[in-house]
């Protein structure tokens, strides 16, 4: 969100595995609620029940089952959009 050029536009999912205390404590959740707000309200988040398998789409599709907005836009934790992406994908 800090890339985008109106951050107040757009909406922040988070889906992670259920006991993943790295995640939890980075945004201030209980790491063992299906779902929730951040302390700070700003992201919206679902967690996963692992089946010792790799969870990253698991934990993506329950992150895109709370979301109502038109488009949605998927991006791994290790990628970083450009600076105003959000202007750019007016164009």
């Amino acid at each position: 969100m800090r890339n985008s050029k109106f951050p107040s536009r757009v909406r922040h999912y988070l889906g992670f595995e259920r006991g993943d205390y790295g995640i939890a404590n980075a945004y201030n959740v209980d790491p063992f609620m299906s779902f929730g707000m951040s302390a700070d309200g700003l992201t919206l988040f679902a967690t996963t029940q692992s089946d010792n398998t790799v969870s990253a789409v698991r934990n993506w599709n329950a992150a895109a089952s709370l979301a109502k907005e038109e488009f949605l836009i998927a991006i791994a934790d290790d990628l970083v959009p450009c600076k105003d992406w959000d202007i750019k994908l007016d164009d």
